[in-house]
């Protein structure tokens, strides 16, 4: 259990869970948290304590949730949540939607990812998934998967042509029946002007960004089996555009262009090609903000949000799960924002 959160009897399952009260200060957003629920209990986060509900951790997937202040104090993690988001929980921990097929997950060990990773093991899929540099990250991921099966993580960097070999060949070992489901995920974003960008780093966002998922469909695309899904991640700002992520901006949106082509050259093969594009996502990770930034964020939040608050990581996993699933199978070509409404 986090610092100052206290144990209670939940008026909606009456389970006894950790409360939800405590928010840490640090984090400057007083009334609000990140509740994570998961089959083993993940560290607390600076935006709020964590949480294990027994009705979102029966024994199979990892959920994260975001909670705010409409949230009583007394009421855990699940049954705050509305009744609808209620429903999709428990039942993708009951019906596996993915079993028997498997998936790659790029730049799955942190934030999207992960939360990507999470949700299409605990829902039946078997996960390749790799990183680049953060060995810390993947050892956490490497122990979460574990508890929902099989799964291997390995490290590569999927923008050079060695590294998605590197990929290739643990997907051949590890799915010798072949491979249902790419997702593109990796990512990398340097924040400066255009005027103030250097070479270096723009030819890094592009070679991550843009390179990296074409290298990685071009190669494990004969692994895909009649009925797939490759699933891009972009992002919101790459079609309303930010001051000083030119680079990264202009990496997503050509992400728009590979996906609108490859639906149609995979088309016929019976393999759907779909573009998510998240926008305000929560960071997973502590921070801890000046109280000017934090207040400048919120009312970005309240100006360009509809909804009024971040999205988590784990709403845009639910959007990859349905794509990689037959209940998308006449999904095909779409860009599905993740958004909140903006």
């Amino acid at each position: 259990m986090s610092p100052g959160a206290a144990a209670f009897r939940c008026c909606g399952c009456r389970s006894g869970q950790p409360a939800m009260a405590s928010v840490t200060p640090a984090a400057g957003m007083a009334k609000r948290a990140i509740v994570f629920a998961a089959v083993s209990r993940p560290p607390a986060d600076s935006f709020g304590a964590s949480c294990v509900s027994p009705s979102l951790a029966v024994g199979r997937v990892a959920r994260e949730a975001f909670s705010y202040s409409r949230n009583r104090v007394g009421t855990c993690a699940a049954c705050a949540l509305p009744s609808r988001v209620r429903g999709r929980q428990n039942r993708l921990v009951s019906d596996p939607l993915l079993s028997g097929k498997a998936a790659f997950v790029s730049g799955g060990t942190k934030g999207i990812g992960r939360a990507v990773c999470v949700a299409l093991a605990g829902s039946g899929a078997q996960i390749v998934t790799c990183y680049s540099t953060d060995s810390a990250a993947a050892e956490n991921t490497r122990s979460q998967l574990a508890e929902l099966g099989s799964h291997v993580v390995v490290r590569a960097d999927i923008s050079s042509s060695e590294g998605v070999e590197h990929v290739a060949d643990v997907c051949a070992e590890t799915f010798p029946d072949g491979l249902d489901t790419i997702v593109n995920n990796a990512a990398l974003v340097h924040g400066a002007p255009l005027t103030e960008a250097s070479a270096e780093s723009l030819r890094q966002m592009a070679d991550i960004n843009v390179v990296g998922p074409l290298l990685v469909t071009q190669r494990l695309l004969p692994m895909v089996r009649e009925g797939g899904s490759v699933i891009n991640i972009g992002s919101r700002i790459a079609a309303l555009g930010r001051s000083g992520r030119v680079g990264y901006t202009a990496a997503k949106a050509s992400l728009l262009g590979l996906t609108r082509s490859l639906f149609r050259e995979l088309g016929p093969r019976s393999i759907r090609v779909n573009l998510v594009t998240p926008g305000m996502i929560a960071p997973p990770d502590p921070v801890d903000l000046p109280a000017a930034e934090m207040a400048a964020i919120r009312q970005r939040l309240r100006t360009q949000v509809a909804l009024g608050r971040p999205g988590t990581s784990a709403e845009v996993a639910e959007v990859v799960l349905f794509l990689a699933s037959d209940r998308s199978s006449y999904v095909n070509g779409a860009e599905i924002s993740v958004d909140g409404g903006m």
